[in-house]
């Protein structure tokens, strides 16, 4: 409320300093060019508190999941994910196992005793271990 009362004294003194600076005016061909700059100076002063109220920080509250919800579905979730990652990490062994102990039947003719498959988290295969008998 101050705000606004001091913004009013600002404002009134401003309108009685541009009129008294209008009267002074003498007549001629720059009177209207001077009385457009004056009006634009009045316009400028109402429109300076709501460009301040414009660029003002607004704070929010921060807007955040309750720490229970992280117990329910969201959890029931994330445990499924991780079995359906851990499932296809283990077939996509099995499946490069396969390949490995077909391409050791075709190449070298013996029937690996076992073939041991090490992947990556991502994926990529890091080792093969063939053991033939």
């Amino acid at each position: 409320m101050a705000a606004l009362v001091s913004w009013l004294h600002v404002f009134i003194s401003l309108v009685l300093l541009l009129v008294l600076g209008e009267l002074l005016l003498p007549e001629g061909a720059m009177r209207p060019y001077v009385r457009v700059i004056l009006g634009l100076v009045l316009v400028i002063a109402v429109l300076r508190p709501l460009v301040e109220l414009g660029s003002a920080q607004w704070r929010l509250p921060a807007l955040t999941l309750p720490a229970a919800v992280e117990e329910g579905p969201l959890a029931a979730g994330r445990r499924l994910a991780g079995a359906l990652e851990a499932r296809a990490h283990q077939v996509a062994e099995e499946q490069v196992a396969l390949q490995a102990r077909r391409l050791v039947e075709l190449r070298v003719g013996v029937r690996p005793r076992q073939v041991a498959v090490r992947l990556s988290p991502e994926g990529w295969v890091e080792a093969i271990e063939v053991v033939l008998g």
